[in-house]
């Protein structure tokens, strides 16, 4: 075939055009590749915005093999976990392939690496250290030319833009900073500088605005001035509070990393009153955190919502995700149907400091039983504090037009018009929704609430459960209208709601995995009128707790897609919380965005038994004093032993011809001791009101007591008087020490302690002078070494903020404040101020050398201070009830509310004075040097305690509770007690962060391991999810050990759980993967067991069995695995609970115990009764007592429920100080006693017959003459009535063998007062049919007519009892509206007069037209 020039042409042409681009392809300058190793996604999102694409092509390179495929490598070297084969790799790859490489801001030496030259090293670590659109750029153009050697296709290099530590920037430019607020004042008044408007000082954290992607900090400043602010952006660290006092902000927004100023900082924000917000920085794919079902764990939770909160922020709010953009680089973006609403919080919070507090709409919402029960939170009488707060608020000028003059008056009222009834109760409901109190929402108005709130799925999963809105509860018609009713009382300007139930009432305990928890509606209902309907300024929830922040969602940083962030939505939220449960506080600060003011725990004293014990006291001392054996004297105290029953209490035998073994005796006498010196709630709280100055004084000196007897021993220790079995020894110690120092302190108390007078007082105690300087002379030396350590972790603010990387952080890592927002005396020593214990001790070359003279120096530095502080905690004591008041006030008006440590004040005597925000510690340090010393010491004495009754045999397996409380105020001693148990020990970083365990060799343990199941509380779970983590990787490691010939408990329950698994039908892979799962919660993120309600219906269940197949249905939930969290299996708990021995619940405050709280029978309980059902053993039972933080002990249940029996509820003394008080008190102890009716459901062994005798002998009989059956009647008669069917229904399950007489002695008082009071209507009292049944049957038919009438009232409806409820209400709604002439009648109320009149005129002028109308026609046809 032959070609013509022609063809030839068209051929040739374009192949030669192809060749010359080919050509030009391969000869012109391509970018380089730069992988960037290591590299926050915000900061290489910045990076890659900001570089020259025609010279440089930026990768995320997670795979160091991948790095051979690029020209150089930029590392960043904070968190950078390379390996030596890493380093090798890249070091060969630099020497093979020509690969440059750096790796910068490195903390650790070895990561340190680079093949740049010295001046290509300064030159690079200068423009990346700095951050900036330009540095950036002009960094990888230096990379191409001078280090790579390849010229520019475009751009320049310019010289590094040093930014400064602390600076002002602006959304106007990207690389715009001002090192005053002078100048960017000049520049903000002619760039969009608002006269007059409120101002905004907005702080960066991580992602500051150079260093890193910056859209969502234009975004929130673009949208803050938007709707009216003046923004001042700032990144800085060492100057923060010198631009706040220049620029005198209205608030202060903190994307936090760490704190934000510690003590100055707190000091600052107190004294100018301006609060700090803190949203959140979310380091997920928007997607990806919607999903997860934590929102935000570990070090970043720690560093982003823990530590920042000791500083008082508030409000953790989620309002920025990382978005990907289209180079597949992710950047931080605020989230578009949250940012309005974060605005709109700003400005309600300026306008609640702006307006005056006449204006001021609030809307509180009180917690109550059902019925006529009386208003509940924990340690207060709830009525008399509200009324004590609504009259606080009423004289510095709100509008509560129509408040009662009284307390007696205001209690009627609440308990009339703001009552709550259960679905049973349908009477009483009835007669309530007829009754014209409630205010009205029409369904039209409630359906469109519910869509400007909820997003679409969350509406169709109410709709789904409930029905179509409204529902069918709490639903009635006014004037042909359909709404629902929602309960409340207004006086004035101030709501008055109490919280309604979260559930529907079904009967069905179990929870079904994977459904979701949907409020009701008449529970939406609520809080969408006080948003919507009262249009109120700021929410409140008054006392402890509520359940809005425990409807189950992301455990933090919420979404649209939670219900309680959609309920609370933009409102100012405060929260009146007990110092006493600072684990459920933080539940309630970060789920429901509560600015918490806490309030004092109830008063403590003594228990007045001490006389009662001494005759036993003597015999004991007189045996242990010698060293032989006695057995005459022991069978002496044998006989008085029996006498009292305390060998019941301690499982001691009564057979008297066999005399007590020493080890007995000394089991008596510490149990006698503590009876004697037990700390006990001398009564209620009520807000506003000092303790009387007997409970002051004996609160005083239980605070003082033990700290000073403790320093003393830790002197004697140093001199070698003393050993640490003797401190341990209770019976010692408290001979020795603790009753020569309480008369000590009964001497000083009632005086000032002047600062120069402390060391004359400790001599006066037997510390020499000597000792004294030596001491001195040693805290002086620790005190020059701790201040040359760093006082911050995290991120260096250059590479994050825009400071220069050398800048030094401000504050502590993750410590609590040194100083006190209360004012510590100024004779103390700073740092004691700060709440919690300190993680460690001294560790000085001198300390190492003279352990001696560090217990001396600690001994010394305790005694100073806790002397010091006794005439403070007198004054704390007195004024902090006013501070509450004022505190309150102060935060209803958008103001700060200083920070707090929790805990009850004798335990944790920091939490002095009340009226503030409280924190916690934070999870990643825990289990701190103390905790881990005291969690040892714990296991041992476990193990001890187990093989005494058990042969010397120690357990298989033990389960555990944890609780967030504890776990705060202990610094995590049950995970270290845990930890001890496995056989592991914790590992710290630099920085005193708990990162790993290490696995104790075997020979170095030194006994076989023990095998442990955790079940978590929904409160733990959500603080300390990383602390849950850490313990499956020990059970994990544990398991794979080998221990030669001593059996592998851990090893061995996986075998057994596995074999229990295949048997419930779970395949085979999967049985053997969840086999090691040994930690488990709640169902559906459930925050409680689910069976209290259970338990307490005792007509719903036959046998115990099946409350503990629920109860493990409900907590089988597998936590502790990242990639199951959440997820369960069929007999996955049940597998687990295989041979378990004992059970553990930790104890840490001196306020409750397993009788008076209910959450220990049900978790504790549930879990003991879980044991028996699976195992057919009913395991061993312990409290680790966590109350003295310096002599923590294990105590048996049985002995614990005898000491708490003894010394409250059946204790004269603490039951005159209860009869003292009202409401409160008396349903503290109904609850006491409804809670040991469920203890004999979970373990019948822990309580005797004579219990409910003695509890007989007291509250139905009145033994001692004290007026009990007469207090109910006058306080809470639904108490009563509450009790006694607690006591009626223990008689019929079987478990209280009661005679004839005491039958119908309970059941005629139960009787009675239904009859004469009306139906509280409990539960026990109302939904129990066959409790009824047999309370019925021991009346006379006089007694049995009263009794029926009175529940038939509650529960059955009529339509006759309908109209004379219709016109009751009618008479009492003109008897409230004489009362509220002034204009306090509801705005409901009102616009339901206005429409019926509107109704009536409009009739009127209708009529009127017809007829004129017909007049008109007729004069027409006439004029045809």
């Amino acid at each position: 075939m032959t070609f013509s020039k022609k063809h030839l042409y068209y051929i040739g042409a374009p192949v030669l055009l192809i060749l010359i681009i080919l050509g030009a392809y391969l000869l012109w300058p391509k970018p380089v590749r730069v992988a960037l190793v290591n590299m926050p996604d915000f900061v290489a999102s910045r990076m890659a915005a900001a570089t020259d694409k025609k010279n440089v092509r930026l990768t995320a390179v997670t795979e160091l093999s991948e790095l051979k495929n690029y020209d150089a490598m930029i590392a960043f070297g904070m968190g950078l976990k390379w390996t030596d084969e890493d380093r090798a790799l890249i070091k060969q790859l630099g020497e093979e392939r020509g690969l440059k490489y750096l790796a910068y801001m490195t903390t650790t030496p070895e990561n340190n690496i680079s093949n740049l030259d010295s001046l290509q090293q300064e030159t690079l670590v200068s423009y990346l250290a700095n951050g900036g659109t330009s540095n950036y750029r002009s960094a990888f153009n230096y990379i191409r030319k001078e280090v790579l050697g390849k010229s520019l296709r475009t751009g320049t290099i310019e010289e590094p833009v040093e930014y400064g530590y602390d600076l002002l920037f602006t959304d106007e430019d990207p690389d715009l900073a001002f090192d005053s607020v002078e100048s960017f004042q000049k520049f903000y008044n002619e760039h969009g500088y608002k006269e007059g408007a409120p101002r905004i000082a907005l702080f960066t954290g991580i992602a500051g605005p150079f260093g890193s992607s910056r859209d969502y900090l234009d975004e929130l400043i673009g949208a803050l001035e938007d709707s009216g602010f003046n923004v001042y952006p700032i990144s800085a660290m060492t100057r923060r509070l010198e631009f706040l006092s220049e620029i005198k902000p209205q608030a202060v927004i903190y994307f936090a990393h760490g704190r934000f100023g510690g003590d100055p900082a707190i000091a600052w924000l107190k004294e100018h009153n301006v609060p700090i917000f803190s949203p959140l920085l979310v380091s997920e794919l928007y997607d990806d955190w919607i999903k997860d079902k934590q929102g935000m764990w570990g070090g970043y939770l720690s560093q982003t919502v823990v530590t920042p909160e000791i500083d008082g922020t508030i409000h953790p709010f989620a309002l920025v995700t990382l978005r990907e953009n289209k180079q597949g680089f992710k950047e931080f973006h605020t989230i578009p149907e949250r940012l309005p609403d974060f605005c709109s919080l700003l400005h309600r919070y300026v306008k609640l400091q702006t307006m005056s507090n006449a204006d001021k709409r609030i809307a509180l919402f009180y917690f109550k039983g059902p019925g006529q029960n009386s208003l509940v939170a924990q340690g207060i009488e709830v009525v008399p504090s509200l009324y004590n707060v609504l009259k606080y608020l009423q004289s510095q000028g709100y509008d509560l037009t129509g408040l009662p003059d009284t307390e007696e008056a205001f209690a009627k009222d609440l308990m009339s018009r703001g009552a709550l009834y259960n679905n049973y109760a349908e009477g009483n409901k009835q007669m309530m929704l007829h009754s014209n109190y409630p205010a009205f929402v029409s369904t039209k108005e409630l359906t469109q609430w519910i869509d400007d709130t909820f997003p679409p799925a969350l509406k169709d999963s109410i709709e789904t459960r409930y029905g179509a809105i409204p529902g069918h509860d709490f639903v009635l018609e006014r004037d042909g209208v359909e709404g629902i009713a929602v309960t409340r009382l207004t006086y004035g300007k101030v709501a008055l709601l109490p919280q309604p139930g979260t559930g529907s009432g079904d009967l069905d305990f179990k929870m079904v995995h994977g459904s979701t928890s949907v409020p009701t509606y008449p529970y939406i209902a609520s809080y969408l009128w006080a948003r919507n309907g009262w249009q109120a300024d700021v929410l409140m929830h008054f006392g402890t707790h509520g359940s809005l922040e425990f409807i189950p969602g992301k455990q933090v940083a919420l979404s649209n897609y939670d219900y309680t962030d959609r309920l609370v939505r933009d409102l100012p939220h405060i929260y009146y919380y007990t110092t006493a449960n600072v684990g459920e506080c933080m539940i309630a600060k970060r789920r429901s965005y509560g600015q918490a003011v806490s309030y004092l725990a109830p008063p403590f004293i003594d228990t007045q038994l001490d006389k009662e014990m001494q005759p036993l006291r003597d015999l004991t001392d007189r045996y242990l004093a010698s060293e032989k054996d006695d057995d005459a004297l022991s069978k002496r105290i044998k006989e008085m032993t029996i006498v009292k029953g305390f060998h019941r209490d301690l499982k001691l035998d009564s057979t008297m011809s066999k005399p007590y073994t020493r080890e007995e005796i000394e089991l008596i006498a510490n149990f006698v001791d503590e009876l004697a010196h037990a700390k006990i709630v001398g009564g209620m709280y009520t807000t506003g009101v000092p303790f009387s100055s007997e409970k002051i004084r004996s609160s005083v000196r239980l605070l003082s007591v033990d700290p000073i007897a403790y320093a003393l021993a830790q002197i004697d220790k140093s001199r070698g008087r003393i050993t640490d079995a003797q401190i341990k020894d209770d019976v010692y110690f408290n001979a020795h020490y603790l009753r020569p120092v309480d008369r000590f302190v009964a001497r000083v108390q009632d005086r000032e302690i002047a600062a120069g007078e402390v060391d004359a007082l400790i001599q006066s105690l037997g510390v020499s002078g000597a000792e004294l300087a030596r001491a001195d002379q040693f805290l002086k030396a620790q005190q020059e070494e701790s201040a040359q350590s760093s006082m911050m972790g995290g991120m260096p603010a250059g590479m994050m903020g825009g400071d220069k990387a050398k800048a030094k952080p401000q504050g502590k890592p993750s410590g609590m404040p040194s100083g006190h927002p209360g004012g510590m005396p100024k004779n103390m020593s700073k740092g004691m101020g700060g709440g919690m214990p300190p993680h460690g001790k001294p560790t000085s070359a001198e300390t190492k050398q003279d352990p001696k003279l560090v217990l001396l120096a600690e001994g010394v530095s305790l005694l100073r201070r806790s002397v010091a502080e006794i005439p403070y905690y007198k004054r704390m004591l007195i004024t902090s009830p006013q501070l509450e008041l004022a505190s309150l006030a102060n935060a209803l008006s958008g103001g700060y509310t200083a920070p707090s440590p929790g805990g009850d004040f004798i335990a944790s005597p920091s939490v002095l004075p009340t009226g503030r925000n409280l924190y916690a510690i934070d999870p990643e340090m825990t289990p701190t040097a103390k905790a881990w010393e005291d969690g040892q010491q714990l296991a041992d004495a476990l193990l001890a305690d187990y093989r005494s009754r058990h042969n010397d045999s120690i357990p298989r397996k033990v389960s555990f509770t944890l609780w967030s409380s504890s776990f705060i105020e202990s610094e995590g001693t049950t995970i270290a007690e845990i930890m001890a148990l496995l056989g592991v020990e914790p590992v710290r970083d630099r920085r005193g962060k708990v990162i790993d365990v290490r696995v104790i060799p075997i020979k170095e343990l030194g006994r076989p391991r023990v095998d442990v199941v955790i079940q978590t509380s929904g409160q733990l779970r959500d603080i300390a999810a990383s602390r849950l983590f850490l313990l499956q990787k020990a059970m994990d490691l544990v398991a794979e050990t080998k221990d030669g010939n001593t059996p592998n408990q851990i090893a061995l329950g996986r075998v057994e759980a596995e074999r229990v698994l295949l048997e419930h039908g779970v395949p085979p892979e999967q049985a053997r993967k969840l086999s090691g799962k040994r930690i488990f919660g709640g169902l559906n993120g459930a925050y409680g067991t689910g069976i209290q309600e259970m338990v307490e219906s005792g007509d719903r269940w036959e046998k115990e069995s099946e409350i503990a197949e629920v109860y493990m249905n409900n907590m089988g939930a597998i936590y502790g695995d990242e990639e199951l969290w959440g997820e369960t299996a069929k007999g996955i708990f049940e597998a687990a609970l295989q041979n378990t021995d004992a059970v553990v619940q930790p104890r840490q405050s001196n306020t409750w115990g397993a009788l008076s709280l209910d959450h220990v029978y049900e978790f504790m309980g549930g879990l003991t009764l879980s044991v028996r059902h699976v195992t057919g053993k009913d395991p061993e039972g312990y409290f680790t007592d966590l109350r003295n933080r310096r002599r923590v002990k294990t105590q048996e249940i049985k002995q614990a429920i005898g000491v708490e029996a003894r010394t409250t509820i059946l204790n004269p003394t603490y039951v005159r100080e209860q009869l003292k008080e009202g409401a409160g008190a008396a349903d503290a102890i109904d609850e006491t006693i409804r809670n040991t009716y469920a203890w004999n459901v979970m373990k019948p062994s822990a309580i005797d017959k004579e219990l409910w005798d003695a509890l007989y002998d007291m509250y139905v009989v009145d033994k001692h003459q004290l007026g009990t059956v007469d207090f109910f009647e006058r306080n809470n008669p639904a108490a009563l009535q509450d009790l006694t069917a607690s006591m009626m229904e223990t008689i019929r399950k079987g478990y209280w063998q009661a005679t004839a007489e005491q039958k119908q002695t309970i059941a005629q008082l139960h009787a009675e007062s239904l009859a004469k009071a009306g139906a509280g209507c409990s539960g026990m009292v109302c939904d129990n049919a066959k409790l009824r049944k047999m309370i019925q049957d021991q009346l006379t038919p006089e007694q049995q007519q009263g009794y029926t009438a009175a529940l038939d009232k509650a529960l059955k409806v009529t339509s006759q009892s309908d109209q004379k409820q219709q016109v009751l209400s009618k008479d009492s709604d003109k008897a409230q509206g004489k009362k509220q002439a002034a204009g306090a009648a509801s705005a409901e109320d009102q616009d339901h007069l206005y429409t019926t009149e509107v109704v009536i005129i409009g009739g009127v002028v209708l009529v009127l037209i017809l007829v004129l109308s017909l007049l008109y026609s007729r004069r027409k046809k006439r004029t045809k």
